[in-house]
């Protein structure tokens, strides 16, 4: 083969090949993301029971919990406080992290939805109804959360990510061990304990 004809032919095979990236076929797909576990984000622990609570806030972006003089801006996505749940848009914050809840395991969620979000809008929050209460059945008197309840949610960030409620109780107790069931012996509540996982590189696959 002479010199001119396989310069011809390299040329045609890089052609080939950018225009397969260009199309996607080689593109790389994003990391899968791994499921961080937070335990003990405070819910208002010290209101009195009935009495009118404030908010605890969290950061899907960082981990981390948002100082409440930070409740006016864009640092947090979700607080909680006691049983009340709020998302930081419409009604409840300035900011612009939107979500839906889907009756789904949390690890059958590959991908998020590409629309369906909600901002919250009082008394409709987003995150509500999210918990069963036990009355007299065993344990008695628990906040349980209801499985297969999931949050997908979209940050302020644009970045997708989804969660879901392990336990309200502190450092995530089993339901039914003995120290649980009996009432004088639970652990404090108010205490939740999250899974969630975000991809940060603005994709919806997980």
């Amino acid at each position: 083969m002479n010199k001119p004809s396989l310069i011809f032919i390299l040329s045609i095979v890089s052609v080939l090949v950018i225009s397969c990236t260009d199309n996607g076929v080689n593109s790389t797909l994003p990391e899968p993301v791994n499921a961080k576990i937070m335990m003990n984000i405070p819910a208002d622990t010290a209101a009195p029971r009935g009495a009118p609570h404030s908010f605890d806030y969290f950061s899907f972006e960082t981990g981390q919990l948002i100082p409440r003089s930070d409740s006016n801006s864009s640092k947090w996505d979700i607080g909680f406080g006691k049983t009340t749940i709020i998302l930081n848009s419409g009604t409840s914050g300035p900011g612009n992290t939107t979500g839906q809840l889907l009756s789904v395991l949390f690890n059958e969620i590959k991908e998020a939805p590409e629309t369906g979000y909600l901002s919250d809008n009082k008394p409709n929050l987003v995150y509500n109804d999210w918990y069963n209460y036990t009355g007299d059945s065993s344990p008695p008197h628990a906040v349980i959360p209801k499985p297969g309840l999931v949050l997908v949610f979209k940050t302020a960030e644009g970045n997708y990510g989804k969660m879901e409620i392990l336990s309200y109780y502190k450092d995530n107790p089993s339901y039914i061990d003995a120290s649980f069931i009996n009432f004088r012996t639970r652990p404090p509540s108010g205490f939740y304990t999250i899974r969630y996982a975000i991809q940060e590189k603005g994709s919806r696959i997980f």
